[in-house]
């Protein structure tokens, strides 16, 4: 016995996030003004807004579960509801917890509204966390609720589903993203530059957040923007590298370059044994990356130091520098190589076999990376009243227009479900339920209207017309009657028998409490007097359709006893004639194969006519 829809349906809404992740929102606070007359379940706010991917999503809820309330279905009466049971909960967005609250303010996921009333009839639940994947995701809620209805205790385990929606992350340009780019009232947002340091101390961030606040933080603490407006975000991400700025030398080992003739004795050739003059040193950076830079070569000095090099290190923290003698008469002289691991910036020694010295390291920038974008806060829209016309009861199978004169787009809701293709300001409805708009304006902010009640009178059942030889009858009772002939009332005819003195086609409007019904179909009738003036002129006799009923083909057969021609017609319920042939010259016996196969299945009428004679029979098509 599923007696509990309703409050299920509340359930379903407070607990659509994982009870894996327990307990790690905020506590949420009971609205103690949320309430139901007459006494029912309820929830405060009854609708759950969609979430966005990557940014912060909180939302509380409180729910009034009354220990008694009345039912009518299953069966009528008057249900305690002494324990709810929230069992499990699956399929729902990643990156979302919840804290459920009951009267003391203790988690909880077990409810007792029947055990010290009114105080124990309240609960409220508060979602949080950041949804991180989006899309439409359907959440299974399973619970157990412990009831009795009169002296019947039940527990009752069902499993109910909806959707939710996680929206994409909104942000687009090239330097930064964020959580969030535009709300009602308040809009929370994350940022995140699109490069970043991984730890490395090569980046530097700046945060112009619109709002009269900055950062120099790589991510920032959430901002929160709660004044409607536009906001303009600026960022700019500086990647920068390690360059050599300076280098110097403070000593040389004259044993390597003195080998060259040039400087032997301060000429070639000239003076063996002792070495004057200077080397003429330049050096090669080779880096991580396999690329080799050449510094400007310095000539006739024993200590050379180079400034202002700003020789760019990629592909790691290593380099590996070569000294080197120039020889203009012979192949020039290396004095060594260093290997430098570069761990940040500073000065950092260096040596070789016939050199030692050191050199600095800097950074400078390599890729600057600057945007803008813009948050905007808007209030929703303030809806008016949703006007019904022409009242919110009409009868079954009437119409009533439900219409709001605020613009903007729209959706509309039977019972908390989405009415397809209802995308208008209007909508038409043939059937009782809870109705409501949401309107949604600029940048997507939207509101809901108050939630209408649409009736829908019960109509009279339909009558059932029986001919009995010249009388029309319906066994319907308790209704008023009007008998109709070719669509005009039939002056009198107001009972649930009529006998017809007219060749037409006769109908039945039954009405109850301002709401009417007509037979399914009007009934054709071929009125006959008793005696009829053309019994001594018949020329056509023993009518038989064979096989009756048939598959749409069938054989017509007669004898004419006079050289006559024949017009036969099918005719449907309505009277309309759908088929005819004429017959020329018939005399004698006479078989005609009809196929009328493509007609729908039905009753048909087969009218023959010659001459003044007129015959019916009744044709079924199954």
């Amino acid at each position: 016995m599923k007696l509990f829809i309703h409050f299920v349906s509340i359930v379903t809404v407070l607990f659509i996030i994982n009870t894996s992740s327990f307990a790690q929102c905020n506590v949420c606070n009971i609205d103690l003004t949320c309430d139901s007359i007459p006494a029912g379940p309820k929830i405060c706010p009854y609708n759950l807004p969609p979430g966005t991917s990557g940014s912060p999503y909180e939302e509380s809820f409180t729910f009034y579960l009354p220990t008694q309330f009345d039912i009518t279905t299953p069966v009528s009466g008057t249900v305690t509801l002494n324990q709810v049971d929230v069992k499990s909960v699956t399929g729902v967005p990643s990156g979302l917890s919840w804290t459920g609250v009951h009267y003391t303010g203790a988690a909880t996921t077990t409810f007792y509204p029947a055990a010290n009333p009114p105080a124990t009839e309240r609960g409220c639940a508060m979602i949080c966390g950041t949804p991180l994947v989006p899309g439409n995701y359907v959440v299974t809620i399973t619970v157990d609720a412990h009831v009795k209805l009169g002296a019947i205790d039940q527990v009752s385990e069902q499993s109910f589903t909806m959707n939710l929606v996680i929206l994409p992350n909104p942000s687009g340009n090239s330097a930064f993203t964020m959580s969030a780019d535009r709300g009602c009232d308040t809009v929370k947002t994350v940022f995140e530059p699109v490069l970043q340091s991984s730890g490395s101390d090569l980046y530097e961030y700046n945060w112009t957040f619109g709002n009269g606040t900055t950062s120099t933080e790589e991510f920032p603490v959430e901002v929160i923007y709660d004044t409607p407006g536009e906001y303009v975000i600026e960022h700019t991400t500086k990647e920068f590298q390690y360059a050599i700025t300076d280098v110097s030398l403070t000593s040389t080992d004259n044993t390597i370059w003195c080998n060259d003739p040039s400087v032997i004795g301060g000429e070639a050739g000239v003076g063996i044994g002792f070495c004057s003059g200077s080397p003429d040193i330049f050096f090669t950076m080779l880096d991580g990356s396999g690329n080799t830079q050449t510094s400007p070569r310095i000539d006739g000095v024993k200590t050379p130091s180079w400034s202002n090099l700003n020789l760019l290190i990629s592909g790691g923290s290593q380099v590996t520098l070569n000294f080197i003698d120039f020889d203009s008469a012979s192949s020039d002289d290396s004095l060594g190589v260093a290997v430098v691991d570069i761990t940040g910036t500073g000065n950092y020694p260096i040596s070789g076999i016939g050199f030692s010295g050191s050199i600095t390291i800097d950074k400078i920038a390599a890729t600057t990376l600057s945007d803008k974008d813009t948050i905007t806060v808007i209030a929703p829209p303030a809806i008016t009243a949703t006007t019904i016309t022409p009242g919110n009861k009409v009868c079954g199978g009437d119409s009533v227009l439900l219409s709001t004169s605020t613009s903007g787009s729209y959706q509309w809701f039977m019972d908390s479900t989405e009415v397809f293709g209802a995308d208008t300001n209007k909508l038409w409805v043939k059937s009782a339920g809870r109705y409501y708009v949401k309107v949604t304006k600029d940048l997507g902010c939207s509101a809901l209207s108050t939630e209408d009640t649409i009736s829908i009178i019960n109509n009279p059942p339909v009558p059932q017309i029986i001919r009995l030889g010249d009388e029309l009858k319906t066994f319907v009772t308790g209704v008023d009657f009007q008998w109709y002939l070719d669509g005009n009332p039939i002056p009198g005819a107001t009972n649930n028998t009529h006998v017809f003195t007219a060749t037409g086609n006769y109908n039945l409007k039954v009405t109850k409490g301002g709401c009417e019904t007509w037979a399914v179909a009007e009934v054709p009738v071929v009125y006959e007097p008793p005696t009829s003036i053309f019994e001594s002129k018949e020329t056509v006799k023993f009518v038989t359709i064979i096989p009756n009923p048939n598959n749409g083909k069938f054989s017509l057969a007669f004898q004419s006893f006079e050289n006559t021609n024949v017009i036969y017609q099918i005719i449907d319920l309505s009277g309309r004639t759908v088929f005819e042939k004429q017959l020329n010259s018939i005399y004698g016996k006479y078989r005609e194969e009809i196929d009328l196969s493509m007609l729908r299945p039905g009753i048909y009428f087969v009218r023959l006519n010659s001459g003044e004679q007129n015959i019916n029979k009744k044709l079924v098509i199954k």
